[in-house]
């Protein structure tokens, strides 16, 4: 697969604020009878974990789900087109399951947009 398909796969539909991100998924069960229905997602912004070049690290949660996320800067002169693909193509490959993990440790999420 390559790294464009791959990052449309784990797209998700967010939205991010200063103290929250709110991703939009498509929830369906053909078999209960339940339509595609958009359900809101609330993670709430609980400290900055580190800043550098490229972006910032923050602490997020929602319920008992703790993560990190990488917010990169897509306006003014911060990244270059390289640069910005060159980001997400690492985030991608650091955000993927390793083989070493077992299903109850897996990201409980992926690359915002």
């Amino acid at each position: 697969m390559s790294y464009t398909s791959e990052l449309e796969h784990w797209r998700i539909e967010a939205k991010a604020y200063y103290d929250h991100v709110e991703e939009k998924h498509i929830i369906s069960d053909p078999a209960r009878g339940i339509r595609p229905q958009p359900i809101i997602k609330r993670w709430e912004v609980k400290r900055l974990l580190g800043r550098g070049g490229f972006g910032e690290v923050r602490l997020e949660k929602h319920g008992d789900n703790e993560r990190a996320v990488k917010r990169i800067g897509t306006t003014g002169e911060q990244l270059k087109d390289a640069e910005y693909v060159r980001e997400l193509k690492a985030l991608l490959e650091f955000s993927k399951p390793k083989a070493s993990q077992d299903s109850h440790s897996l990201p409980t999420s992926r690359i915002l947009t």
